[in-house]
């Protein structure tokens, strides 16, 4: 209690005049919200002490640590399977709905089984509609036997042509009905039948000659080929010839150009000495045959040709009318019973008989020596320095060659020297080879050699052969005396003589 001026107040008067409001209840509950807080305040003093004693032993610490690795390893695993569940459930839901059996009690099954019932896991589902697990033996698809098979058939140059046919040149061969596309073969079909057909499907593709060596499955010999071609010689007219012996290609060039037409007539050949003195002769064939020989003979020793002897290739000279006379040379003398050439490489005649397209020269066929051995030196390295060395004194001729190619390995070689092969022996006289093969058509020879390869084969190309008593008497020529004349009779009586003696020395 509070005595102020003879008057007694209690306490909560007091605080409430003090105050100017309020009451005895608010300050009551102002007493208890502190006591209250020193309460909490006891509390948290008492688990910081607790705390701390628990912590300064490391035994509980160890305990309370894998306590805690328990409880965080428990539900990780825990939503690792919830995932796997709802993993599960999702891809069982896509295979039943994309395998969606078609009856009603599967589709009933599976509504179960979402559902959340029990109605028989996919996995039993599956192989209960669908099949069993187990892989079942299949049966064997029954084997259809027909009686015919189709097969494309390329008509090639001739037997030698071993080139596969592909691109461009299948293009143009289609082009000219070269190629039959699926021809239908019967199993039936003996040999000589299916020969019989293929040559009826090409029909006029084919000459006469060409099937009847289908037919008879053999070469045709090489002189009923030229006896065929000699029928286009006109016999009804007939023109001089004037030659010398020392200028023979001079002179063939004069009668053999393309504004002449002495090639498909009979000629008479008329020599003259050096000193113009003129030598004439009733030509049996003597003469001309001889003027033949003489020509085969100057056209290998003509700048026109180069290389080794008897595997001769094309040269570059500026004078491409030489190349077409060359050419019309030896289709005449094939015809008209000279000699043959004999002197052409293997390269220039698979050029002729299979283009140059397809041609596979040499390294025989560089006839530069110093060329040549560059050349070789690139093909005999052993390493990519190798290549890079002896590459590099050929530069200049890459470079105006068009050979040029980034050499990166070893194996490069093979093809830079392929380019300059290529260069070197066939596009580089590509066009004096063009009028040599023109001026070759003369008579329709090309097209013969083309048919039958192998029939003009060694009379184009040289080739070693042993040594007969006809061989050796095809070289002599004989000129025999005026007809009546004593001489003659004794003449014609040496002949035989010398025949037996050449067949003798054979056997």
């Amino acid at each position: 209690m509070v005595e102020t001026e003879g008057r007694s107040f209690s306490r909560c008067d007091w605080l409430r005049r003090s105050s100017g409001a309020g009451s005895c209840s608010e300050l009551r509950i102002s007493n208890q919200n502190n006591m209250m807080a020193g309460d909490e305040s006891r509390r948290l003093q008492q688990a910081l002490g607790v705390l701390r004693n628990i912590l300064s032993t490391p035994e509980t610490v160890t305990s309370l640590s894998s306590s805690l690795e328990r409880q965080r390893t428990g539900s990780q695993a825990q939503e690792q399977h919830v995932t796997n569940n709802v993993s599960h459930s999702a891809v069982e839901s896509e295979l039943r709905e994309r395998f969606r059996p078609a009856n009603s009690q599967v589709a009933s099954a599976g509504q179960a089984d979402e559902g959340g019932q029990t109605g028989g896991s996919l996995r039993y589902q599956t192989q209960l509609h669908f099949g069993k697990w187990n892989s079942r033996p299949r049966k064997r698809a029954k084997t259809v036997y027909h009686d015919t098979f189709n097969k494309d058939i390329i008509l090639l140059p001739g037997p030698s042509s071993t080139a596969v046919i592909k691109h461009r040149t299948k293009q143009q061969l289609h082009e000219h009905g070269h190629i039959l596309n699926g021809f239908e073969f019967q199993k039936s079909w003996d040999h000589r039948t299916v020969t019989d057909q293929i040559r009826d499907a090409f029909g006029e593709k084919l000459s006469a000659d060409v099937s009847s060596r289908m037919a008879t499955g053999c070469l045709v010999p090489v002189r009923d080929i030229l006896q065929d071609l000699a029928t286009k010689i006109k016999h009804q007219k007939k023109c001089k010839f004037n030659i010398n012996r020392s200028t023979v290609l001079d002179g063939a060039i004069r009668g053999l150009n393309e504004g002449h037409t002495i090639h498909v007539t009979l000629f008479s050949v008329r020599f003259s000495d050096d000193m113009g003195v003129p030598e004439e002769a009733v030509d049996l064939c003597g003469p001309r045959r001889e003027f033949l020989r003489l020509l085969m003979e100057a056209l290998p020793k003509s700048p026109m040709f180069e290389g080794e002897e008897g595997k001769l290739n094309l040269a570059f000279d500026s004078s491409e009318d030489r190349y077409f006379i060359a050419g019309r040379a030896i289709a005449v003398s094939l015809v008209h019973g000279g000699s043959p050439a004999g002197f052409l490489s293997p390269t220039l005649f698979s050029c002729l008989v299979d283009g140059p397209e397809l041609a596979k020269p040499v390294l025989e066929d560089v006839a530069d020596i110093d060329l040549h051995e560059k050349i070789k030196r690139v093909t005999e390295g052993k390493s990519l320095e190798d290549l890079l060395a002896t590459t590099e004194p050929l530069d200049e001729y890459l470079a105006n060659a068009g050979c040029l190619r980034p050499l990166r390995r070893l194996e490069d070689k093979n093809l830079l020297v392929d380019d300059i092969l290529m260069f070197q022996v066939i596009h580089r006289v590509r066009g004096p080879f063009e009028r040599f093969r023109d001026g070759l058509r003369t008579l329709g020879v090309l097209d013969k050699i083309q048919a039958h390869p192998e029939s003009f084969r060694p009379l184009l190309c040289w080739s070693p052969t042993n040594l007969t008593a006809d061989l050796l008497d095809s070289l002599f020529t004989i000129r025999l005396s005026t007809v009546g004349s004593n001489r003659r009779s004794a003449e014609e009586v040496v002949v035989p003589f010398w025949r037996d003696y050449l067949i003798d020395a054979e056997g």
